[in-house]
């Protein structure tokens, strides 16, 4: 799990810790990743995102917990969905010969980052901060850090809230290709995916068990 905030260092790993305990008592060991984040913590592209692949690579070290990671879940939420999906992009270079199958799930997900750095609410305006320019300045960073423009070749789905006002809907539909599952929560906005007891909470459980069993 990845969480969101936007990429700021004000935001950290406890954003979504309401999320991981209440999928760890369906039964789905949570690895919640932290990262350095633009601001106070010293992350923006591309460090925030070599920490995710470090904390990647790492998940062969939870069978010393029990955890056999044979089957792997992506989930990111926000701007944790950004990285979340580039981290699906890169999956096979992450276990070059020996990856374990994986799926990736986004939780209002920003899937096209150069489209989100043009807008003007409170997270859009910090995505130069994340990136260090804009992307007419600089452009070829935000291609490679832009998951529309990656080949994804795992599932994906994406989950967007129907009254999201900081992830527009556009973001949910500009990610292509044919193994991209959409669903769209009536009602829900930017935050209820990472609140359980939400009926966003409860899609997102109905579509991990669509994707496979916890083990």
């Amino acid at each position: 799990m990845i969480h969101g905030g936007c990429w700021l260092s004000a935001y950290d790993i406890t954003h979504t810790f309401p999320l991981a305990t209440a999928l760890a008592r369906h039964g789905y060991p949570v690895w919640n990743l932290e990262y350095r984040r633009s601001g106070e913590t010293g992350g923006g592209w591309p460090t925030s995102y070599d920490d995710i692949q470090r904390g990647i690579r790492a998940l062969p070290a939870l069978g010393a917990f029990g955890v056999s990671p044979d089957q792997v879940i992506l989930i990111g939420h926000s701007a944790g969905g950004h990285l979340a999906l580039l981290a699906a992009s890169d999956w096979e270079q992450m276990f070059p010969g020996k990856a374990p199958p994986v799926s990736a799930v986004g939780l209002a997900a920003i899937t096209d980052i150069k489209l989100y750095a043009a807008g003007d609410n409170s997270c859009q305006q910090a995505t130069p901060q994340f990136m260090g320019s804009m992307p007419e300045v600089n452009g070829n960073a935000y291609t490679e850090a832009n998951p529309a423009e990656r080949k994804i070749t795992a599932p994906v789905t994406l989950l967007q809230g129907e009254l999201d006002p900081i992830v527009p809907r556009a973001q949910f539909e500009r990610l292509g290709g044919p193994e991209v599952n959409r669903v769209l929560e009536p009602g829900a906005g930017h935050f209820d995916w990472i609140h359980p007891g939400t009926p966003a909470f409860a899609t997102l459980v109905q579509q991990l068990q669509a994707i496979g069993a916890p083990n």
